[in-house]
C-alpha cells in the first residue's frame, strides 16, 4: 500500500470526494463515514510518536509480535511480525 500524504486543510474536500465514489455501496459508505467522524475537528490527528506506542501496545496485548524498528523501515505484516522494508519480496 502506497499513502498518500494530505494536508489536514484538505480534509473536507478529500473526504467529500471520497464518498461520492463510494455511492450506490451503502454499506462501505457507511463504514468509511464512521471513520472520517473520527478525524478530530481542525484535522489535529495527535503525537505520530504517542500513536505508534498504543499500536505496538495493543499488538503485544493481542499476541502479535513487532520489531523494535522505526516505521518508515519496518512497518508490514508477513504473518509473523514485522519485517524490515529491504527484506519484502512482493
Amino acid at each position: 500500500m502506497i499513502l498518500t500524504p494530505i494536508d489536514t486543510s484538505d480534509l473536507p474536500a478529500v473526504i467529500d470526494r471520497f464518498e461520492q465514489g463510494l455511492s450506490g455501496r451503502p454499506l462501505a459508505l457507511a463504514a468509511f463515514r464512521r471513520i472520517a467522524s473520527s478525524i478530530p475537528p481542525g484535522g489535529r490527528l495527535g503525537d505520530p510518536a504517542e500513536q505508534r506506542a498504543q499500536a505496538v501496545a495493543l499488538a503485544a496485548a493481542l499476541g502479535i509480535e513487532t520489531l523494535d524498528e522505526a516505521p518508515a523501515e519496518a512497518f508490514s505484516w508477513t504473518g509473523g511480525g514485522s519485517e524490515p522494508a529491504a527484506s519484502r519480496r512482493w
